[in-house]
């Protein structure tokens, strides 16, 4: 199976297939995304009988369902390419995996339950930034799509706006938790150097964020506008709010550092 390409099963303008994605382009490992819509990844994944969630990495000799055991896996298989995710030695690797796990279950809910709130109701502008990362089909489609699954994904989520309030708490402690990370440790949350902390961080906070940078697009270029201007004016507030932080800021500093896609085969 020496030619098998790997291959990456996502809804593109997901935060935890991000955070795969971003892991396998800075391996420069060769791979294949498979994007689809909210739902329509049900057909893929369970197609192929690994569960109900993306990104999916499948590769010559495993099938991964998590974004951190992806991460993992590129990192032992491509230990002398990039910067080294889990550090150097094991007290650093225990250090972000730990601090990986608590953004895995503490922010990247948060930022998704709050993004959504405000989003799905306005498909419109939902798009905008979520378009992007499909095909020319896609980017017409995704508003048409996004209304439609509205109340299964509100349902699923549990989304009101109690829960968003309670989301947009829990995300500013966990910014003020890193920035004092940040402040300890020179600029980069574990060790002085960057890795899957920080990875996991920006990935997981871009909802929040919205950074130009941070949008992913399918032809791998940088938004020339930024979607704040026009995603609905609450949600606007709360990422400038976000974007003023010193973990906001520095999501953005790691994103333009560290955050260089590879050429990948269509």
């Amino acid at each position: 199976m020496g030619g098998f390409l790997w291959q990456l099963i996502t809804i593109p303008f997901s935060h935890y297939c991000e955070k795969a994605r971003w892991a396998l382009d800075l391996s420069a490992q060769p791979y294949q995304e498979h994007g689809y819509f909210p739902g329509a990844h049900l057909a893929a994944t369970a197609l192929r009988q690994r569960g109900k969630s993306v990104p999916v990495l499948m590769t010559p000799t495993q099938c991964l369902t998590d974004s951190t055991d992806i991460l993992a896996f590129v990192a032992r298989q491509h230990s002398n390419r990039g910067p080294r995710l889990f550090g150097n030695d094991a007290v650093m690797a225990r250090q972000v995996t730990t601090l990986e796990d608590r953004l895995d279950e503490q922010l990247g809910p948060a930022t998704r339950l709050l993004a959504y709130h405000y989003l799905l109701s306005a498909p419109a502008q939902h798009s905008k930034f979520a378009g992007p990362g499909f095909g020319p089909l896609g980017r017409v489609c995704i508003g048409g799509v996004m209304r439609i699954i509205k109340p299964l994904i509100e349902k699923s989520y549990r989304i009101n706006a109690s829960r968003a309030r309670s989301a947009a708490y829990d995300i500013a402690a966990v910014f003020c938790d890193m920035e004092i990370l940040l402040d300890q440790n020179k600029s980069f949350l574990v060790s002085g150097q960057f890795s899957a902390a920080d990875l996991t961080l920006a990935a997981l906070a871009y909802p929040v964020l919205m950074w130009p940078e941070m949008i992913y697009r399918r032809d791998r270029g940088v938004m020339t506008d930024d979607p704040i201007d026009y995603v609905p004016s609450a949600f606007a507030d709360i990422v400038h709010k976000f974007r003023a932080t010193a973990a906001g800021q520095h999501c953005r500093r790691v994103y333009l550092e560290f955050r260089r896609p590879s050429e990948k085969p269509e």
